[in-house]
């Protein structure tokens, strides 16, 4: 078999054989020669795993560049001088647990379709060149690969971050400079994110409850989520979030913008 799409337009329940293991001669192959696109939650669980903030994570580890297709930030994970993954290690991958989705869902892919406001997801069967996975006799339903490595959450927030890269309003540069950063931000440096929900007058302006206020300290889900509805208030002017009464009254007494 060569490189390329399988099969497309598959199901959750239709069948593949495939299985990756240590003893498999083709093993750390896929992981030389990279091009891994990065996720806002991929970075929140490497980060994580790796015990260091989403701006060093940045720094360190990926590089940066304007999408072509919608316009908006694309984050890749940065490659060794020899283009191998920089956690690649003899034995396989140093932060396995917190693999990427594009690492993880393989040999799958998913791809969403809107229409009519509503996204129609499938899926795909992709093959590397140098994979032999593909002749073991290791069957898997789609539904049962996706259980199988963890990547229904990886799913579940990546379609949270997809509403808002699918949205025309916010394609194909009509972002200025500031509601880039604001979007880079929001979406990718979640550390950063953070503290500009302390330092600035975020708080005072929503209304958010005190329990929920405490958990975002320390939970990166809940946070990145607000993040999410943060971008969709102020960018796409859905109401994802609550002014809170006193902030409205002010600003109808100063006849301010809302």
């Amino acid at each position: 078999m060569e490189e390329g799409i399988l099969r497309e337009n598959m199901s959750l329940d239709d069948k593949f054989n495939f299985l990756c293991y240590k003893g498999i001669s083709c093993f750390n192959q896929c992981c030389r020669k990279i091009r891994i696109l990065l996720t806002p939650y991929d970075i929140l669980c490497m980060k994580n795993r790796l015990n260091i903030s989403s701006t060093e994570f940045l720094k360190e580890y990926t590089l940066f560049s304007m999408g072509e297709k919608f316009g908006l930030p694309v984050i890749m994970l940065r490659p060794k001088d020899d283009k191998s993954c920089p956690f690649l290690r003899e034995d396989g991958c140093s932060i396995y647990e917190a693999r990427p989705w594009s690492c993880r869902s393989y040999p799958l892919g998913r791809s969403a379709k809107k229409d009519k406001g509503r996204f129609e997801i499938s899926y795909y069967l992709i093959k590397e060149s140098c994979c032999l996975g593909f002749n073991e006799e290791r069957e898997w339903t789609v539904r049962e690969w996706r259980k199988d490595q963890g990547i229904e959450v990886y799913d579940e927030m990546n379609d949270l971050f997809m509403e808002l890269t699918f949205d025309e309003r916010i394609q194909g540069g009509r972002l200025d400079t500031k509601r880039l950063d604001m979007f880079f931000m929001t979406c990718y440096d979640l550390d950063k994110f953070r503290k500009f929900i302390w330092e600035t007058k975020f708080l005072d302006t929503f209304e958010l409850e005190d329990e929920f206020i405490n958990k975002i300290k320390n939970d990166d889900v809940e946070l990145m989520k607000l993040g999410f509805d943060w971008l969709k208030f102020s960018l796409l002017a859905q109401k994802t979030l609550k002014i809170k009464e006193s902030v409205l009254r002010r600003r109808r007494s100063q006849k301010l913008p809302f």
